[in-house]
């Protein structure tokens, strides 16, 4: 029995310093949720640059979308919500953390998808 405890503590040991080789998946070239569409397609991307600036100069997230857009369109930012056949956003509570939700379907596109944004400061 110790004989047995002391080959595990051995094998474990030599995988731990590196010289067994793990298993590995192999890639494919397809993301794991391949049906997916990019999220940092141009318009989103300017969606969630548009909130992280709002979220740094306010210290806050924006009330609602049309908050956001004039917010992005007072600075120069391109924020083209025309883009979107819908554009849900909103501000979640989860605890003492706020999070701002986007979702989204494209427009002319079956493409549709999400994101959520929150800030943690480390004091």
């Amino acid at each position: 029995m110790k004989a047995l405890i002391l080959a595990a503590a051995l094998g474990a040991g030599l995988l731990n310093a590196g010289l067994a080789a793990p298993a590995e998946a192999g890639w494919d070239g397809k993301p794991i949720m391949s049906g997916m569409k990019n999220e940092n397609d141009p318009a989103v991307q300017h969606v969630r640059d548009a909130l992280m600036a709002y979220s740094h100069i306010n210290k806050t997230w924006p009330a609602s979308i049309d908050e956001l857009a004039a917010f992005a369109k007072q600075r120069g930012m391109p924020l083209d919500l025309s883009q979107f056949e819908t554009a849900n956003y909103r501000v979640a509570n989860q605890g003492i953390d706020l999070v701002a939700v986007f979702e989204f379907k494209m427009a002319g596109s079956p493409t549709k998808g999400a994101f959520a944004l929150v800030i943690y400061i480390v004091k």
